[in-house]
């Protein structure tokens, strides 16, 4: 096979077009940031690595200190790949095609179809461009908004930086700061607060939900789509839940020193950012354990299907309590809203939980073995919870840690890596490629029953 027929092959499949497109984009961030000019001091290449794959995925782990251990430069890289790996390299890279050449090919189509809708649309083009015109705007105004609160603290031409860095982080769901604690230095701010969670929950909706909000509000007559009312509804009730029983299970513990009004926007700001954004005002370390699982049963969730976010999906999350639902009432499939969800639907929903819970139980099991030498977690009280947080926030490209990132051994450094970038392909996209390079079977087993439960 010639390098013109693998090339072929490759852009004519979208999960191997995508897949090999960030592979390239963290190689070529991998050697910028271990670039002298990049950094502060020396670091390893597993760490130019780690951070370049962190920001691509839009997942917010760090082995290295971004404010500290990288220079301008070096924390402009960070910045172009986190906007680069929200809008998707291929969505990107799709609009030049169409600007350069006038026209995006069917193989772009693809791509763009694949990455940023997972389905069809008839006018690609029209909606991509206004995909990119509702990014830019969002993180400028949201960089705009940014800029007072840190004005009266920095410089102007350093408020800018900030407040555009802080933006395109909080948008993009990367949740990477330039800040050594995260923003816990800004948890009694109401407004900083405010405009980061609106920024997350824009980039964690999706696209089309967004598109179908404003053609709602332009045209009342239009009406949210099936999918959207899904989002929306999945989507607050796991924050509204998320924030209170946070509030109530670290009342009297690492919320003690806090006003009450402090305990409300902490709560609702985790909430909102432990789905998938990875910012955070509360140090995680110092939360309860069912504080961190119920962390846990969010970032496994994550955000909405075609948005910056990680995890199973809000939609897959919804669809799985509605199928208890139904098999509870005698019905083969759930049903949301008077309208009953696809068969199809619900075996990529199932394929999509049974990777990603493989995936997360094979790789704490690694970790465990792997990591169980390391200082860190000989001191750590619980080591088993601490794994299990740190690769779920991987997988789910969530970005908080309770504190083992930076202290993980090498080994423990490329797994996680490799966790993150599966993390933001999809685990179902890689399943869809990998059943794809296996030859269809002409044939059928006769079918069998086996006794359940």
């Amino acid at each position: 096979m010639t390098w013109y027929s693998k090339y072929k092959k490759i852009i004519n499949t979208p999960a191997l077009a995508i897949l090999c497109a960030y592979m390239l984009g963290i190689f070529i961030g991998s050697i910028l940031l271990w670039l002298p000019i990049s950094t502060k001091k020396d670091i390893s290449f597993i760490d130019a690595v780690f951070t370049s794959t962190s920001a691509l995925c839009v997942t917010g782990l760090t082995v290295q200190d971004t404010g500290q251990c990288f220079t301008l430069f070096g924390q402009w890289i960070i910045l172009l790949l986190i906007q680069l790996g929200g809008i998707g390299i291929l969505t990107f890279s799709g609009f030049i095609i169409r600007m350069v050449s006038g026209r995006l090919g069917f193989e772009a189509k693809s791509w763009v179809e694949e990455s940023l809708l997972q389905n069809h649309t008839p006018n690609i083009y029209y909606f991509l461009k206004k995909v990119l015109i509702f990014i830019t705007l969002a993180e400028l105004i949201g960089a705009f908004l940014l800029f007072f609160v840190f004005q009266a603290q920095y410089p102007w031409y350093q408020s800018i930086f900030l407040a555009l860095f802080h933006s395109i982080s909080a948008f993009c769901n990367a949740g990477f700061s330039l800040f050594s604690s995260n923003l816990e230095a800004y948890r009694g701010y109401w407004f900083i607060n405010l405009v980061i969670m609106l920024l997350i929950i824009l980039g964690g909706i999706g696209f089309v939900v967004v598109e179908d909000i404003r053609g709602c509000l332009k045209d009342r007559s239009h009406g949210l789509s099936f999918h959207t009312k899904i989002v929306l509804v999945t989507t607050g009730i796991l924050i509204l839940m998320g924030a209170v029983v946070m509030f109530f299970l670290e009342f009297s513990h690492s919320f003690q020193s806090l006003s009450c009004s402090e305990m409300i926007l902490s709560s609702f700001f985790q909430s909102v950012s432990c789905r998938t954004a990875g910012f955070n005002t509360v140090a995680i370390g110092q939360l309860t354990s069912a504080t961190l699982f119920v962390f846990i049963l969010l970032m496994f969730i994550g955000g909405s299907p075609g948005s910056m976010a990680g995890g199973i999906k809000t939609t897959s999350f919804a669809l799985l309590l509605a199928q208890i639902v139904s098999r509870l009432r005698a019905r083969s499939l759930p049903e949301l809203f008077h309208r009953t969800v696809s068969a199809k639907d619900m075996d990529r929903v199932f394929t999509l939980l049974t990777v990603t819970s493989m995936l997360v139980l094979f790789s704490v099991f690694v970790l465990l073995i792997s990591e169980s030498n390391t200082t860190y977690l000989k001191q750590c009280k619980e080591p088993f919870l601490t794994i299990v947080f740190e690769v779920v926030s991987a997988v789910g490209t969530v970005g908080l840690s309770m504190g083992l990132t930076p202290e993980l051994s090498v080994f423990g450094k490329w797994l996680i890596s490799l966790l993150m970038l599966i993390g933001r392909i999809g685990p179902l996209t890689l399943a869809i490629f990998l059943m794809s390079i296996q030859p269809e079977l002409e044939y059928q087993y006769p079918e069998e029953e086996v006794m359940i439960g």
